[in-house]
């Protein structure tokens, strides 16, 4: 819960659930056993979803509450959960869709139980895999990982060597060292108006490909005279993949986890 000036705070709620594809019915009936790993719970293979509900508004003064997440539960296991396993059942597969159609009667949950405001439900199919909607008309946002191994060394021309040593320590290494890197890309557009191989394709070819296995300072000539912080990187990534005609979808967000505790994000 991430507090802001006025005192607004953003609320995140997960969901984790499944769609036995045997008895749908039965299993949204069922009643929750162990909800982190997700309920309904699978029965044998089965779709399975995570649904996070982003709300923003101010805390109740008496509880610190700006909504209780027990509520949050009901709400998506009463009202989306059943929405989704219909579109299932129809073989629909526009998630993004389903959440812009969904979106009026989770604003209204939402408003009547606590005040605040909707302001995302992000549906993820993988781990790997998420989609966004903000309630910008028929815009949705679609994110996917993708990952790189590269070796880099930190170093500053506009530094002495005594200065580089006390930044950046053993990452000023002269033979530098390695990360495997998770990057997130995240692109919107209209519902499925997104051709996620095209998508793929620019990352793989523009990004991956160009830094996967390469030492970036000796290697990458975007990084001959840019120190590779994972500052700059990011930025690099993000301006290589801002060709709108060449992702076929319009470049909203960059993430690039170095770590798994340190990333560095752009946005448009």
């Amino acid at each position: 819960m991430n507090p802001s000036a006025d005192g607004t705070v953003r609320l995140g709620r997960q969901v984790r659930f499944s769609l036995p594809v045997d008895d749908l019915d039965a299993a949204i009936s069922g009643g929750v056993t162990n909800s982190f790993a997700g309920w309904p719970r699978p029965s044998g293979l089965a779709p399975y979803y995570s649904l996070t509900l982003e709300i923003a508004g101010h805390a109740d003064p008496a509880s610190g509450y700006l909504m209780n997440i027990k509520r949050i539960d009901e709400i998506v296991r009463a009202r989306l959960i059943p929405l989704i396993a219909d579109r299932v059942r129809q073989n629909d597969r526009e998630p993004g869709q389903w959440l812009a159609s969904a979106w009026p009667m989770l604003e209204s949950e939402i408003r009547t139980a606590c005040g605040g405001r909707l302001g995302s439900a992000t549906l993820g199919w993988t781990p790997q895999h998420h989609i966004s909607y903000r309630g910008e008309g028929k815009m949705v946002y679609l994110t996917e990982q993708f990952e790189f191994a590269a070796a880099h060394r930190l170093w500053s021309p506009q530094l002495s060597e005594q200065d580089n040593r006390d930044t950046f320590g053993k990452c000023a290494n002269p033979n530098g060292h390695g990360h495997n890197y998770l990057l997130e890309v995240t692109v919107g557009g209209e519902p499925g108006a997104m051709p996620l191989g095209r998508f793929e394709r620019t990352v793989r070819s523009t990004v991956v490909d160009a830094f996967d296995h390469k030492h970036l300072n000796l290697d990458c000539p975007e990084f001959a005279s840019l120190n590779p912080t994972v500052e700059n990187i990011a930025r690099v990534i993000f301006d290589k993949l801002a060709d709108e005609s060449a992702m076929g979808s319009r470049l909203a967000c960059v993430r690039l986890y170095e770590t798994a505790k340190t990333y560095a994000e752009c946005r448009r």
